[in-house]
């Protein structure tokens, strides 16, 4: 659907990026060009940049690993933003957590509206609601159990030309990591994602629904100045 945002490293397109959530890949066979709209601010802790190779996608010209926050403890956050072209949002999370369990909740969102210059009234309206939910649950610093979910709706509408779009996006991802010094690490995901979404742009009309789900393990062991590392996914 038209109006994705997305990020070009060394003028690379969009189809040869490779995204990640926590390491999980999220951009696959469903939509190989993936909306950065959906992620928000305080939903993140950071975002990893690779250039080049990666072992996750060995032939891509650039992986990004967008790294969900899951705080354990107590905490809350909220932001508000204001700019031009009527723009404005806010962006709020909270936690519930302790040492071994915890509850990540957050909303963002921004609506911006665009007038012609013949008019005052604003014709041109565009909408990003988002909300997240991160759990997790470990057992020392061994074994952790992690739930994340986030989702997206997006639209946008232009009343003079007839333009539109709607779309949402899901994405539901289960991961357990297993950490231990000798045996090695070792992680089970499962990943779920859904979209769906309707777009009119001039005399063209088109409806998108996309269903994906796809499961995988990583085990990886450092052996002296080296390390063996094994992936698979369906």
């Amino acid at each position: 659907l038209d109006g994705k945002k997305s990020i070009s490293v060394r003028a690379s397109s969009s189809e040869e990026m490779v995204y990640l959530y926590d390491g999980i890949r999220l951009n696959n066979m469903a939509d190989a060009l993936m909306d950065l709209s959906q992620m928000t601010t305080l939903g993140l802790n950071g975002m990893e940049l690779v250039l080049g190779g990666h072992e996750k996608a060995l032939s891509s010209s650039g992986t990004i690993n967008f790294i969900p926050k899951l705080t354990y403890d107590k905490s809350f956050l909220f932001n508000q933003q204001f700019g031009t072209y009527n723009y404005g949002g806010y962006d709020g999370f909270g936690s519930l957590g302790f040492k071994y369990g915890t509850v990540n909740l957050g909303n963002s969102k921004t609506q911006m509206s665009q007038v012609y210059s013949d008019t005052n009234v604003a014709e041109i309206n565009t909408l990003f609601d988002r909300y997240y939910i991160n759990m997790g649950m470990k057992r020392s610093n061994d074994l952790e159990l992690k739930i994340m979910a986030f989702q997206n709706n997006k639209q946008f509408q232009n009343s003079r030309t007839n333009d539109s779009v709607d779309v949402e996006m899901q994405n539901v991802i289960i991961k357990m990591e297993n950490y231990h010094s000798i045996r090695g690490d070792l992680s089970f995901f499962s990943l779920f994602q859904n979209k769906i979404g309707e777009e009119n742009i001039g005399f063209e009309r088109k409806n998108k629904k996309d269903n994906t789900a796809g499961i995988g393990f990583e085990y990886e062991k450092i052996i002296d100045n080296s390390k063996i590392h094994f992936s698979t996914e369906t």
